[in-house]
């Protein structure tokens, strides 16, 4: 049923959460975009799942823009807070997959909710697809291209709005967080881990970082903590040393 939902729907877009990331569902989640052709974002510990430099990427910067202009939201692991459009407001409708109940959000309108790994789902949502030899509808391409080119629009702003501010003393955030991430692309192609600490250079930094793999940026979390970064650096030092 929800993938007759997602063949069925016109503008579509795949949300990819902590849950993506904790089950591992990455792989699995770039084959299922590109057999269906979805535009896809990634949220917190999920940014990577869909490596962001991969053509149906969309930076979750401009969900804003594209939720009023999609029919249907398909949520891996996606515990919706109020980070999330304000607890997912103006959202359309939604199919929300998560390995516990308790993050299936009961205030979105959601046709289809299934209780399971994001992974496993993903993979069993895949092998229908190719079992029944599914096609993406013929208007499906004309809403990726609007999509990537809302995004490479709202990529170009972000940068054109920090070159405004290169020579403002004191430095000024919005520079410094483009400046640090093109220090990351340059030394390390960008495959680094990126740790968020505060609020609001949470908001500065996060959409110039491009993620290649899930759990590769750890942000403030649902509180928007302040001092965590220094904990979370040594726990992933310790737990992924390379």
């Amino acid at each position: 049923r929800a993938v007759k939902l997602l063949y069925e729907a016109k503008s579509p877009l795949v949300y990819a959460g902590d849950g993506a990331y904790w089950s591992q569902a990455g792989p699995e989640l770039v084959e299922l975009v590109e057999l269906a052709q979805v535009p896809a974002a990634g949220r917190r510990v999920g940014r990577g799942a869909i490596p962001e430099d991969h053509p149906l990427f969309v930076s979750h910067r401009i969900h804003g823009e594209l939720t009023p202009l999609s029919d249907l939201m398909i949520l891996f692991g996606v515990k919706v807070g109020a980070f999330d459009s304000m607890f997912g407001m103006g959202w359309p409708r939604c199919i929300q997959i998560s390995e516990s109940p308790r993050h299936i959000f009961t205030f979105l309108n959601t046709p289809e909710a299934i209780v399971g790994s994001p992974k496993q789902v993903a993979r069993q949502m895949i092998d229908y697809i190719k079992a029944n030899n599914l096609k993406p509808p013929p208007d499906r391409a004309e809403w990726v291209k609007k999509v990537q080119e809302m995004h490479r629009n709202s990529r170009q702003r972000l940068m054109e709005r920090a070159e405004k501010y290169r020579d403002h003393k004191p430095v000024h955030h919005g520079y410094m967080a483009k400046v640090l991430c093109e220090i990351m692309e340059e030394r390390y192609q960008g495959k680094n881990r990126a740790i968020l600490d505060g609020f609001t250079i949470s908001s500065f930094a996060t959409p110039f970082i491009q993620a290649r793999y899930s759990g590769q940026i750890m942000d403030a979390g649902e509180q928007a903590g302040v001092g965590h970064s220094v904990g979370m650096a040594i726990g992933a030092a310790l737990g992924d040393p390379e």
